[in-house]
């Protein structure tokens, strides 16, 4: 019954997330990690004041520290925060964006120009190697960010599920290197 709510849930989420086309969703990885010696990870909460207010507040790391959770174990990983393979930290921020547009005269219409401003907001994924402390995987979304959003849980999860299907890998695994030789045979 567990797995059956959790899959209708999934698949909510996935039905969600196709309709919100607003975020832009990139990631980066070190080419030579082997991904396949990963298969736990734990946590790293950067200060409240390094965040912004609203999408790095207390409770909003809370649940992207849930959702990534989800994310994780999904892939076949354990946290151990005692002996962790990975540590994954989240960071976010907002900038103030102005975007304008003009237009031209035509004979039946004046030339216009139109200002909009907007909030832009970044959200942040990044995985290190314990041991090394260097970076290993980046995942990063920006764009308007619905914060009227009621159920902001929901919210948090789709973000960090648009972000994570950018990473391919399960525990023990390395489909990195697969998807390397794919997009070079795609160019």
């Amino acid at each position: 019954m567990k797995t059956v709510l959790k899959c209708i849930a999934l698949a909510t989420l996935l039905a969600t997330i196709s309709c919100s086309s607003s975020l832009t969703v990139r990631s980066d990885y070190d080419r030579q990690i082997n991904f396949s010696q990963y298969r736990t990870y734990s946590f790293y909460t950067p200060p409240v004041s390094q965040q912004d207010a609203v999408m790095g507040s207390p409770l909003m790391i809370k649940r992207m520290t849930k959702a990534m959770e989800y994310e994780m174990g999904s892939r076949g990983y354990k946290r151990d925060d005692a002996r962790p393979d990975i540590v994954v930290s989240f960071s976010t921020d907002a900038h103030n964006i102005q975007s304008v547009s003009s237009s031209t005269a035509t004979p039946s219409w004046p030339a216009s120009v139109s200002s909009d401003n907007y909030e832009e907001n970044r959200i942040i994924i990044n995985m290190s190697d314990a041991n090394s402390k260097d970076m290993i995987w980046q995942g990063y979304t920006k764009g308007q960010i619905n914060n009227s959003k009621k159920d902001r849980e929901l919210l948090v999860f789709e973000i960090v599920n648009k972000i994570m299907m950018q990473y391919p890998n399960r525990a023990g695994y390395d489909n990195m290197e697969a998807i390397a030789k794919k997009r070079r045979r795609s160019y």
